[in-house]
């Protein structure tokens, strides 16, 4: 049975974009009870991210091409990212028993650019390949070198809000005491 060894280097470069949001009903409507249940009802988070990377492959396999069992590995050699976040919320605002508080909740906003550089990360995998149809399981992975450098980071708004009449009506009910 004929052995084959093979090599190559592969660059990838591209933009993953991320993007999340929640809205927590249960602690919108938790504004009429005493306590809030907790202190985010909704937020929305992005990221883009550019990057460029470098692998290392290398496969041995026994066989013919065309009908191969073998495994094979992938070594990430560098990689290099730029990630942009942003994010915005609605926090509940509760200054404790002893401070005054606000009637409202916060608005917050930040956003902040990072440099990711990261080597040394791979996998090893079985691969088995019979004319057409090939598959491939992954065997194990390893975790490599990871540096994350802000560059920037920037609060940019932190503004009360005022909630509806109603939810005023609701938090004086229970004692809540609006500012003057």
């Amino acid at each position: 049975m004929p052995v084959t060894i093979r090599g190559w280097a592969t660059f990838h470069a591209g933009i993953n974009y991320t993007i999340q949001a929640s809205l927590d009903r249960a602690n919108i409507d938790s504004l009429s009870k005493k306590a809030p249940a907790a202190g985010a009802p909704f937020s929305l988070t992005n990221i883009i991210e550019p990057y460029a990377q470098i692998d290392g492959n290398v496969s041995v396999a026994i066989g013919v091409p065309g009908l191969e069992v073998g495994v094979k590995g992938s070594l990430t050699l560098i990689r290099m990212g730029l990630p942009y976040h942003s994010s915005a919320g609605v926090q509940f605002f509760n200054g404790g028993p002893n401070i005054k508080r606000s009637a409202g909740n916060r608005f917050e906003a930040s956003q902040g650019l990072d440099f990711t550089l990261s080597s040394l990360s791979g996998t090893v995998s079985g691969f088995v390949e019979i004319l057409l149809w090939s598959a491939e399981a992954e065997l194990f992975h390893w975790d490599g070198i990871t540096s994350d450098t802000p560059i920037f980071n920037i609060n940019e708004v932190d503004a009360s809000v005022a909630q509806s009449s109603q939810a005023v009506r609701d938090l004086v009910a229970v004692g809540f005491k609006l500012d003057q």
